[in-house]
């Protein structure tokens, strides 16, 4: 999705464009739902039902591209499955790093499978700049990292990363007037990334710049079961083409790190797929403010606008 307002679907314009989008989305094993790619000028790429979808039904499963425990968390929370312990710090945690915890040395040598073996180094020179950074830049810095070391594996690889469909939402937040405080704290994640992995791949400042905005944009907080704490913070590109409504279609359910996304109600073929990026019980004021500083947009769903 992009920062933009929710809104309806007035034609089927850019159909054929997206398919490309899907199939390359299939290419990665990640859709196999009954969704379609549509595009409008106040919503940007969004998901419509490709059929009648009824209620209950399995929409969309996802895996992340990129996870990572929150900050607060991380001593305590596997940084694999995303289980979370109930004595204390985790007993097995990488002896490199000494960042990475896990609840088993199972979900250890699946991490190192995946993306932690390449972001291990990066991690423990992470070590010595925390007293820089507050614990919510860690915390995006981490993922920053995930993100770009992926996107260099794939370039030595030749390979497309789905993680470049991922929209930023860097020019909406420029125009907000939280920008300034934005920008400090992006310019303090990129000093932070200079140091720890400046030297590891050719990059440049835009480049964490736009990772930042797509997290802020697009980013998915892993919430334990009561939505009481954030132990997360995920980028599934997949699940980021759900636009935003206060009276959602579509609910997301987590099953430890990966999303599985459920039809509230019957939804009509052709219908767009919304999920709520906020808590909904909130007031209309509420919402609309958070939605704008948050993700950049004036939310103007039906939710809002009858309100």
């Amino acid at each position: 999705s992009s920062p933009s307002t929710a809104s309806t679907v007035g034609s089927t314009e850019g159909a054929t464009s997206q398919d490309s989008v899907i199939e390359k989305l299939k290419e990665h094993s990640q859709v196999t739902a009954p969704v379609q790619i549509r595009t409008a000028p106040d919503s940007g790429r969004f998901y419509v039902a490709a059929r009648a979808v009824a209620a209950g039904e399995r929409v969309l499963e996802t895996s992340p591209e990129a996870i990572v425990v929150d900050e607060n968390f991380v001593t305590r929370v596997c940084a694999w499955c995303f289980k979370e312990s109930t004595q204390g710090a985790l007993r097995v945690k990488c002896e490199t790093c000494k960042c990475a915890h896990f609840c088993s040395p199972g979900c250890q040598a699946a991490a190192n499978e995946g993306s932690h073996a390449f972001e291990c180094l990066a991690l423990a020179r992470l070590k010595g700049l925390r007293t820089r950074l507050d614990r919510e830049q860690t915390t995006h810095l981490r993922l920053v990292l995930q993100i770009l070391y992926r996107r260099q594996r794939c370039q030595i690889r030749g390979e497309t990363d789905i993680v470049e469909e991922l929209h930023t939402g860097r020019e909406a937040f420029e125009q907000h007037k939280s920008w300034k405080s934005h920008e400090k704290r992006y310019k303090g994640v990129v000093a932070a990334f200079a140091n720890v992995a400046g030297c590891d791949f050719h990059w440049i400042p835009q480049d964490v710049e736009a990772v930042l905005g797509g997290i802020e944009c697009n980013g998915f907080g892993i919430w334990d079961h009561n939505r009481s704490r954030c132990l997360g913070l995920a980028v599934s590109v997949p699940a980021s083409f759900f636009n935003h409504a206060c009276i959602p279609n579509v609910a997301r359910v987590r099953h430890q790190r990966d999303n599985v996304f459920y039809a509230l109600r019957p939804i009509e073929e052709g219908e767009p797929l919304y999920i709520s990026y906020i808590d909904p019980r909130k007031s209309t004021r509420d919402r609309v403010e958070e939605l704008n500083s948050c993700y950049g947009f004036i939310c103007r769903c039906p939710g809002c606008a009858g309100s």
